[in-house]
């Protein structure tokens, strides 16, 4: 038995429109396919245009970081951390190689090493860790660290604070160096 198509009557309006509308969108399929089958495998959603970088750049992991370089990613890994913390989400900081550090003033620490674990900043400066380590060094004696741990305590101002130290380094208790450590660790805590 043969498969005959049916008769289709164009006289009819509707049966018209179902052809004409059946016949555009097999059209529109069969552009579509052809268009994606001659372009390339490669998936291309759209054009860019990036910039290229600065040819002398070099951002080699574990470098030697410069002083600056080093503060800007303290400075954002802190940001970051205080932005979990509002939000509630964590943050991963950057690890930073602190050995390759120059060792000078660069990053404030002690004895100008590089700090490792958690550098000394304006959010975890403690002038007490300063007059401790002081005191255990033998840097001091006990009276005068205890006197300045005291009036730190108390939060006295810092011009007191600042005269109290002016006192004790011309009595040559505390040299003029570590005086202005505590200091300014003093007027990073207020």
């Amino acid at each position: 038995m043969a498969f005959t198509l049916p008769k289709i009557d164009f006289t009819n309006a509707k049966t018209r429109l179902v052809v004409v509308a059946l016949t555009v969108f097999g059209v529109i399929v069969f552009l579509y396919f052809l268009l994606h089958a001659t372009t390339n495998s490669i998936n291309n959603n759209g054009g860019t245009n990036l910039a290229s970088a600065p040819s002398n750049l070099k951002s080699i992991p574990g470098s030697n970081l410069t002083p600056d370089y080093y503060r800007a990613l303290v400075t954002a890994n802190d940001q970051a951390a205080a932005q979990a913390k509002m939000s509630g989400d964590s943050a991963i900081p950057t690890l930073l190689n602190n050995s390759n550090l120059p060792s000078t003033n660069a990053v404030p620490s002690d004895n100008n090493k590089s700090c490792e674990i958690i550098c000394p900043g304006p959010d975890n400066v403690k002038v007490a860790d300063r007059i401790n380590n002081l005191l255990k060094d033998g840097t001091i004696s006990t009276d005068d660290g205890n006197m300045l741990l005291s009036l730190s305590k108390q939060g006295v101002p810092v011009s007191y604070y600042s005269a109290t130290l002016n006192n004790l380094v011309k009595q040559g208790k505390i040299s003029p160096e570590n005086a202005r450590k505590i200091l300014s660790d003093y007027t990073q805590e207020r």
